[in-house]
Protein backbone atom coordinates (compact mmCIF):
# COMPACT_ATOMS: atom_id res chain seq x y z
CA UNK A 1 0.00 0.00 0.00
CA UNK A 2 3.19 2.19 0.05
CA UNK A 3 3.15 2.36 -3.80
CA UNK A 4 0.32 2.97 -5.10
CA UNK A 5 1.45 3.26 -8.53
CA UNK A 6 2.68 -0.30 -8.45
CA UNK A 7 -0.48 -1.71 -7.14
CA UNK A 8 -2.30 0.22 -9.79
CA UNK A 9 -0.97 -1.98 -12.28
CA UNK A 10 -2.00 -4.91 -10.38
CA UNK A 11 -5.26 -4.21 -10.45
CA UNK A 12 -5.98 -3.74 -13.76
CA UNK A 13 -4.66 -6.72 -14.81
CA UNK A 14 -6.71 -8.11 -12.58
CA UNK A 15 -10.18 -6.00 -14.12
CA UNK A 16 -8.28 -7.31 -17.41
CA UNK A 17 -8.21 -10.86 -16.43
CA UNK A 18 -11.94 -10.50 -15.14
CA UNK A 19 -13.17 -8.67 -18.12
CA UNK A 20 -11.22 -11.55 -20.84
CA UNK A 21 -13.12 -14.12 -18.15
CA UNK A 22 -16.38 -12.40 -18.37
CA UNK A 23 -16.03 -11.96 -22.71
CA UNK A 24 -15.16 -14.96 -23.44
CA UNK A 25 -18.09 -16.15 -21.98
CA UNK A 26 -20.33 -14.63 -24.35
CA UNK A 27 -17.72 -15.35 -27.37
CA UNK A 28 -16.43 -12.13 -27.07
CA UNK A 29 -12.91 -10.52 -27.38
CA UNK A 30 -10.94 -8.49 -25.21
CA UNK A 31 -8.28 -5.72 -26.69
CA UNK A 32 -5.88 -2.84 -25.47
CA UNK A 33 -5.90 0.18 -27.52
CA UNK A 34 -3.46 2.86 -27.60
CA UNK A 35 -2.35 5.58 -30.53
CA UNK A 36 1.16 7.10 -30.27
CA UNK A 37 0.00 10.05 -32.17
CA UNK A 38 -2.49 11.56 -29.92
CA UNK A 39 -1.79 9.98 -26.80
CA UNK A 40 -5.17 8.09 -26.50
CA UNK A 41 -5.68 4.87 -24.69
CA UNK A 42 -7.99 2.85 -23.55
CA UNK A 43 -7.67 -0.08 -20.87
CA UNK A 44 -10.31 -2.67 -22.73
CA UNK A 45 -12.39 -2.58 -25.55
CA UNK A 46 -14.55 -5.94 -25.60
CA UNK A 47 -15.86 -6.57 -29.18
CA UNK A 48 -18.70 -9.15 -29.43
CA UNK A 49 -19.42 -11.16 -32.76
CA UNK A 50 -21.69 -8.93 -34.39
CA UNK A 51 -18.81 -6.11 -34.41
CA UNK A 52 -21.02 -3.90 -31.64
CA UNK A 53 -18.30 -3.11 -28.69
CA UNK A 54 -17.57 -1.68 -25.32
CA UNK A 55 -14.65 0.75 -23.73
CA UNK A 56 -13.42 0.08 -20.22
CA UNK A 57 -10.90 2.14 -18.22
CA UNK A 58 -9.54 0.76 -15.30
CA UNK A 59 -8.31 2.74 -12.20
CA UNK A 60 -7.79 1.81 -8.39
CA UNK A 61 -8.86 5.45 -7.06
CA UNK A 62 -12.24 7.40 -7.35
CA UNK A 63 -10.02 10.61 -7.19
CA UNK A 64 -8.90 9.55 -10.69
CA UNK A 65 -12.20 9.10 -12.70
CA UNK A 66 -12.05 12.38 -14.22
CA UNK A 67 -9.06 11.25 -16.14
CA UNK A 68 -10.22 8.44 -17.17
CA UNK A 69 -13.44 9.72 -18.50
CA UNK A 70 -11.78 12.25 -20.55
CA UNK A 71 -9.90 9.30 -22.17
CA UNK A 72 -13.21 7.50 -22.87
CA UNK A 73 -14.79 10.73 -24.26
CA UNK A 74 -11.41 10.90 -26.76
CA UNK A 75 -11.68 7.72 -27.45
CA UNK A 76 -15.35 7.96 -28.57
CA UNK A 77 -15.17 11.21 -30.74
CA UNK A 78 -12.90 9.33 -32.71
CA UNK A 79 -13.80 6.14 -33.64
CA UNK A 80 -16.02 5.27 -36.90
CA UNK A 81 -18.47 3.21 -34.94
CA UNK A 82 -19.44 4.04 -31.25
CA UNK A 83 -18.99 2.14 -28.41
CA UNK A 84 -22.56 0.62 -27.25
CA UNK A 85 -21.57 1.10 -23.22
CA UNK A 86 -18.48 3.04 -21.82
CA UNK A 87 -17.33 1.87 -18.32
CA UNK A 88 -14.82 3.17 -15.74
CA UNK A 89 -13.89 0.13 -13.00
CA UNK A 90 -12.79 2.19 -10.38
CA UNK A 91 -12.25 1.15 -6.27
CA UNK A 92 -14.99 2.64 -3.51
CA UNK A 93 -17.72 1.81 -5.39
CA UNK A 94 -20.61 -0.90 -4.35
CA UNK A 95 -23.11 -0.35 -6.50
CA UNK A 96 -22.93 0.39 -10.70
CA UNK A 97 -23.36 3.80 -11.38
CA UNK A 98 -24.67 5.56 -14.29
CA UNK A 99 -23.66 8.78 -14.86
CA UNK A 100 -24.92 11.55 -17.15
CA UNK A 101 -22.76 11.20 -19.62
CA UNK A 102 -23.48 7.75 -20.48
CA UNK A 103 -20.36 6.35 -18.71
CA UNK A 104 -21.04 3.85 -15.81
CA UNK A 105 -18.48 3.15 -13.27
CA UNK A 106 -18.63 0.34 -11.21
CA UNK A 107 -16.49 -1.92 -9.06
CA UNK A 108 -14.78 -5.07 -10.04
CA UNK A 109 -17.39 -7.09 -7.92
CA UNK A 110 -19.92 -6.40 -10.72
CA UNK A 111 -18.33 -8.67 -13.28
CA UNK A 112 -19.55 -12.00 -12.87
CA UNK A 113 -19.63 -14.00 -15.82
Amino acid sequence: MNDLNTFDFYFEALCVRELRICAESIGAKLYHYTENDTGIEVDSIIEIADGEYSVVEIKIGANKEAAEEESLKKFYDVAEVKSKFMGIICVGYNAVIKRKDRIYVFPITALKP
